[in-house]
């Protein structure tokens, strides 16, 4: 692109990245890494969230911490998106531990996970009481109000946040076949 007089942006650098990394092919993703730096322009989150996807795809663990020690580095700090996805990519990868210390991270720094996120260590076979004990320890210790902590334990209805009026007939015609 440069050769043809066209500069590369932040997000050009962004989308390629994103695109080889979802093809899983490392070495042209950190070539790109490697480019954008040298054309001193300033990578962010949505340039680092799939370069650790990918790591955790694959297990590079030790990747993924540079990567992640080069956020810290150049003031870029993960962001809900980014925990998440480290969450989810470590479960997946069998890193529970680190996945757990991601999840505490990330309340600690008030950033409050998605359902999904939460039941994502309950729909494993990891030692559950140990989990909610520390999960549950992280919110108290973060003074989270006890509507959040609810909030992620409740299981949500694919309805339960839509509105719609209704009258007794509708109930009494809907309800059995939602709740035998």
């Amino acid at each position: 692109m440069a050769k043809n007089g066209f500069a590369p942006n932040v997000t050009t650098y962004n989308t390629l990245i994103s695109i080889v990394c979802e093809h899983l092919q490392e070495k042209k993703a950190f070539k790109i890494f490697q480019e954008m730096e040298e054309a001193n322009c300033k990578p962010d989150i949505q340039t680092y969230n799939p370069l650790l996807k990918m790591c955790c795809k694959q297990k590079k663990m030790k990747i993924l911490s540079y990567l992640l020690d080069d956020m810290v580095k150049k003031d870029c700090n993960p962001d809900l998106g980014t925990y998440t996805l480290l969450v989810h990519g470590l479960c997946k990868a069998g890193k529970v531990d680190l996945a757990c210390q991601f999840f505490e991270e990330m309340v600690e720094k008030k950033l409050i996970p998605k359902y999904e996120t939460y039941i994502l260590f309950l729909d494993e076979p990891w030692d559950i009481v140990d989990i909610i004990t520390n999960i549950a320890a992280i919110f108290i210790d973060t003074q989270l109000n006890l509507s959040t902590w609810l909030h992620l334990t409740t299981p949500r209805l694919p309805f339960q946040n839509c509105s719609f009026s209704s009258n007794s007939e509708t109930y009494s015609t809907s309800m059995p076949s939602i709740c035998p």
